[in-house]
């Protein structure tokens, strides 16, 4: 099923971020959400180079909510990072939940939470 096959991109996604160590702790705890349900990855794109208080202000939102994904930042400033850059440098931040656009500027927590129960459930 599609739901299948989301999950199986999710833990490959997972066993490349965990370095292919399965074995370690934080990394079974990334497999395994609520209901052993994969966890998402939230992407957060800002810079790193420059200071972006609305950045800062998405990370303390999202602080909440920490326990509930997998949280990574792409910095679009980085010169690998210039597609990103090209693309959100009047926007940041921007949140992606498992590649997928989901919102920019500020974060919205209804929407975030909304999103989130639906990757749990389904």
């Amino acid at each position: 099923s599609n739901r299948n096959m989301a999950a199986a991109v999710t833990r490959s996604k997972l066993m490349r971020w965990c370095g292919l160590v399965q074995q370690s702790v934080g990394c079974r705890a990334a497999f395994s959400g609520t209901n052993g349900v994969p966890l998402p990855i939230l992407t957060l794109f800002t810079k790193k180079y420059e200071p972006c208080s609305l950045c800062d202000e998405a990370k303390e939102a999202l602080a909440k909510y920490q326990s509930q994904f997998i949280y990574e930042e792409k910095y679009i400033d980085d010169p690998a990072n210039e597609e990103w850059f090209q693309r959100y440098k009047f926007d940041i931040p921007v949140i992606h939940l498992n590649s997928k656009f989901l919102m920019k500027h500020r974060v919205d927590e209804d929407l975030l939470r909304r999103a989130l129960r639906h990757l749990r459930t389904g």
